[in-house]
């Protein structure tokens, strides 16, 4: 297995999630060499309530080096930034980010900016989940929000 292989894997993964929910993914983005993937979706809403979604993960080989079991293919997760942009200011405010940050102390490598908070809050996350646990939970927020359909 490879960085191609996850690469293309995960590509599919967040295209194939993303449409099963409504988004379009207006740009879609594989550095399979290189071990990165970038997707960019738009969740159509009422009126000019657009949510956009920017996902952007980077691949290494071998195995996780701080055992957080972020692994698949022989290679690990070595970051990655899952940000959801709703409408309204300040943008930081109006977000829903999740990130994988190797540079943070080990219990926030994997942490959450909350929908609602300054961009300074963190808060950590025992685990990544897949793309749709990430999907599920930004729609429940939105329906509490805004009562999007789910």
């Amino acid at each position: 297995m490879t960085l191609a292989s996850i690469t293309a894997e995960r590509l599919a993964e967040w295209t194939e999630t993303l449409h099963a929910f409504c988004w379009d993914p207006d740009l879609r983005f594989a550095d399979q060499d290189g071990g990165q993937i970038r997707i960019r979706a738009l969740r159509p809403g009422r009126e000019d309530s657009a949510v956009t979604l920017d996902v952007r993960e980077h691949w290494a080989a071998g195995p996780d080096p701080d055992g957080l079991g972020l692994e698949a293919h022989g290679c690990h997760l070595r970051a990655a930034a899952w940000h959801a942009q709703l409408e309204g200011a300040p943008p930081a405010v109006h977000a829903h980010r999740l990130d994988v940050a190797r540079g943070k102390a080990h219990a926030l490598i994997i942490h959450l900016h909350p929908h609602g908070s300054p961009n300074d809050v963190r808060v950590a996350r025992a685990r990544l989940g897949s793309p749709g646990q990430w999907v599920v939970e930004l729609e429940g927020l939105l329906h509490d929000l805004r009562g999007y359909w789910t």
